[in-house]
């Protein structure tokens, strides 16, 4: 099975046993990547507007499968938004 991000090849990763061999290590790798909310929080580098709202160089911004959802100057308050976003649209699913 493919991963579409980083984020979802680091959970394929995560749930890898060298010891169990190739077949109890890979039948239930795609269930948990359909569990996996690959996300990640990083700086912006160049002024932007984006669904989030504007952002300005330096801004952290949170990154989900919907592209940029949160935005602030503030890691903390950045992390709560993007964590917020993704919890808020799997529980309404």
């Amino acid at each position: 099975m493919a991963t579409g991000s980083i984020v979802e090849g680091f959970a394929a990763l995560l749930a890898y046993d060298p010891a169990s061999g190739p077949m109890p290590t890979w039948s239930p790798c795609p269930s948990r990547l359909l569990v996996s909310w690959p996300a990640e929080v990083t700086r912006a580098v160049r002024d932007t507007v984006t669904d989030a709202g504007e952002v300005h160089e330096g801004d952290f911004i949170g990154i989900s499968r919907d592209g940029v959802v949160a935005v602030s100057d503030n890691i903390v308050v950045c992390t709560r938004l993007l964590l917020s976003r993704l919890l808020t649209r799997r529980t309404s699913s």
